[in-house]
């Protein structure tokens, strides 16, 4: 998990991009967030605010980050 935490605040210094993060673990109840729930919270609410072609656009499938 702390290998994860470290990318995740690299990408977000490094890129300068605003990074959210959830984890689950199968032994506990709520998810680990990073860098806090209320920032989780308002990055997936800008996300799901975002038109669909803006959402979709940069996404790709497993098989065609592959290629």
């Amino acid at each position: 998990m702390k290998g994860l935490l470290k990318k995740s605040d690299e990408l977000k210094t490094l890129c300068d991009v605003e990074v959210a993060t959830v984890i689950y673990g199968p032994y506990k109840n709520e998810p680990y967030t990073f860098p806090n729930k209320d920032v989780v919270r308002n990055t997936f609410i800008k996300f799901k605010e975002l038109p669909t072609l803006n959402r979709s656009k940069n996404m790709v499938t497993r098989e065609e980050f592959t290629m």
